[in-house]
């Protein structure tokens, strides 16, 4: 059961906590172990049911998702986020059988080898053209009191000239 250890050690890695904060650790990491843990009683006909919350798991797919959208990601990191969406695809065919979660795990992993049809381009194009969108709106008060800040140094700067 090398895949099972391997997956063990992924699962424990700091860059995962790196990548989504705290919901890796109290949310999604404990919910990966419990699905890899169904898995691995699965193979040995230990088990019926799952343990693992297919909500909380369906989270993390679609966070994994934006993630490899908006993040540019190293080989080692993506190859370590594709072993866990073989994971969900491996839990998914033995617990739930759901085509929809399928579909979802296989354009993440299709995301990640960089295999894409045009409609999933353009799909994915519309989700970057809505961030992007919602980065231009983005307006905090410190902006204002940069540019404040910003003009009274012109002044100054324009007043110190005309005195020289």
């Amino acid at each position: 059961m090398k895949e099972i250890k391997r997956l063990k050690e992924i699962i424990n890695r700091q860059i995962f906590l790196e990548l989504y904060s705290k919901k890796w650790r109290d949310l999604y990491r404990p919910e990966l172990e419990k699905a890899l843990n169904d898995v691995e009683a699965k193979v040995q006909n230990e088990v019926e049911r799952a343990k693992a919350d297919k909500r909380v798991l369906d989270s993390f797919l679609q966070d994994t998702k934006l993630l490899l959208i908006r993040t540019p990601l190293d080989v080692d990191t993506k190859y370590m986020i594709r072993e866990l969406l073989t994971l969900l695809y491996n839990w998914n065919r033995a617990f739930e059988n759901n085509n929809e979660f399928e579909l979802d795990v296989l354009l993440a992993i299709r995301l990640i080898d960089e295999v894409l049809t045009i409609a999933e381009y353009l799909s994915i194009s519309r989700e970057l053209i809505k961030h992007l969108e919602n980065l231009l709106h983005f307006n905090p008060p410190i902006f204002e009191l940069s540019k404040h800040y910003l003009k009274m140094l012109l002044d100054k700067y324009e007043v110190e000239q005309e005195d020289e």
